[in-house]
């Protein structure tokens, strides 16, 4: 003998009536947007700060590939690979791009707001990888999220952000006095 189990095919403790009522969809829907426009106004607000940062870091990553550059191909006086600032928001990177000895130029801009603080200069560097003027160099980057530096020591270390102390600002300290 088989047994047959029928199912109803009408679901039991469940009323024709489920589901979300207007209230429950309204509260949902301004969390949602609350927590959107936290979320928006948030990115707005980072912006400045990261176009600054980006723009730094470019200007810092374009003068070690010309630094690179210049030690790379062992430049000559006059050959050497250079960064030059051009004007407020522009600068200009010299060197033997794609790793060919051909010296070409590429103009680069700062992103968003920010601008060159310092006024236009030129940084080349020797064969042996050092600025060609033999002295520390700071650039200066302003931005409405504040300022930031890029460094360039006489020995062609590059930083971005860092508080260093010029040779100038130590003062002389006599031993065996």
């Amino acid at each position: 003998m088989e047994a047959r189990v029928t199912r109803s095919k009408q679901r039991v403790g469940r009323s024709r009536q489920d589901g979300f009522t207007l209230l429950q969809t309204v509260v949902v829907l301004t969390v949602a947007m609350i927590i959107s426009a936290a979320t928006v106004m948030s990115i707005r607000a980072g912006r400045p700060a990261i176009y600054l940062s980006n723009s730094a870091h470019q200007l810092a990553m374009h003068l070690e590939r010309a630094r690179a550059d210049s030690v790379r191909r062992r430049a000559d006086t006059g050959s050497e690979s250079s960064v030059q600032i051009l004007n407020a928001t522009t600068y200009r990177v010299t060197m033997g791009w794609g790793g060919s000895g051909t010296l070409s130029a590429r103009d680069f801009t700062l992103e968003g707001d920010v601008v060159f603080d310092s006024n236009a200069t030129t940084i080349a560097f020797d064969w042996r990888g050092r600025p060609t003027t033999g002295k520390e160099i700071a650039l200066a980057l302003r931005g409405s999220a504040g300022p930031m530096n890029v460094d360039i020591t006489g020995s062609g270390d590059i930083t971005v952000g860092s508080e260093i102390f010029q040779d100038e600002a130590i003062p002389e300290i006599a031993l065996n006095a």
